[in-house]
């Protein structure tokens, strides 16, 4: 077909001499939170089995990124920082001297560019 063009990053695509705009990555910090975790339940035993909690994140423009865990009392449990240019952040269930937390539900919120992504997970026993 003549004139069809199709890149991958920035996708435009032009289809018989009309170009559309297919696809375009967000240009600013994203947080999905249903593919974003590693799963929502910690169980922080040493076993080798969700012993921790990954959050992924679009960080494009290499933000500092952080994550902090509340208990549902609202106290802050454990706060982790992440550089510019991180993809990631990891939540081991333990607070912020490094003790296991308690079973339970708690909050976490990422911040990044000025922007909040809250939600729930559960540490288990």
């Amino acid at each position: 077909m003549k004139g069809k063009l199709l890149r991958i990053f920035g996708v435009l695509a032009s289809v018989i001499g009309s170009p559309r705009l297919l696809f375009a990555p967000p240009l600013d910090f994203s947080f999905d939170q249903a593919a974003g975790l590693s799963g929502r339940v910690v169980t922080p035993n040493g076993d080798g089995a969700n012993d921790a909690i990954i959050f992924h994140f679009y960080n494009p423009m290499d933000s500092a990124v952080t994550l902090e865990i509340f208990d549902l009392a609202g106290a802050s449990v454990s706060n982790l920082a992440g550089l510019a240019g991180d993809q990631k952040l990891v939540w081991d269930g333990r607070d912020g001297r490094g003790s296991p937390v308690s079973a339970g539900i708690y909050i976490y919120q990422v911040r990044a560019e000025g922007k909040t992504f809250s939600g729930t997970i559960v540490v288990a026993r």
